[in-house]
């Protein structure tokens, strides 16, 4: 027998995006960061005029997974996010490397934040690619990339 699905362990589908992305937003907050959202043309259009630096850019997810379990599914979205400061515009790869060494810690310390939270599954135990950006617009801005699974604990109901 599928044991039933109940109001207060099942949200509703539009519910749990919505949190997803107030939650990357807040965290960005906390670690002072500024937050932007959106497609990679929509990125490229708001590093170009962003006046608060370093920001987290999350990019619309291009791909996911859908867990089904029973009478629920968990939509666990493979998340961009891209973690950016101000270069300004040397070719001084020192001043560079120093950027992107902070924009790890960054990363890692969003990653620590997620996981306190205790409303997605916990990433660890895992290889974390990271791809290192440089971005020559009209700000030059340097930083990271890097791509996670944000898997609610909570399922949403079918």
């Amino acid at each position: 027998m599928k044991p039933q699905n109940t109001e207060r362990d099942c949200k509703k589908f539009t519910e749990i995006k919505q949190i997803d992305m107030d939650v990357i937003k807040s965290i960005a907050g906390k670690l002072g960061l500024s937050y932007a959202f959106g497609t990679w043309k929509e990125v490229e259009y708001e590093l170009n005029r962003q006046k608060e630096y370093p920001i987290l850019v999350e990019l619309l997810p291009v791909r996911g997974t859908f867990i089904l379990k029973y009478e629920s599914v968990k939509d666990s979205p493979e998340v961009t996010l891209l973690f950016m400061d101000i270069d300004q515009k040397t070719t001084d790869s020192e001043k560079t490397s120093e950027i992107v060494e902070r924009m790890k810690l960054k990363a890692l310390d969003f990653i620590r934040a997620i996981n306190e939270m205790g409303d997605y599954e916990t990433i660890d135990e895992t290889t974390l690619e990271y791809y290192t950006i440089v971005k020559p617009t009209a700000k030059c801005t340097s930083g990271i990339e890097i791509s996670l699974k944000l898997t609610p604990v909570i399922a949403v109901c079918l």
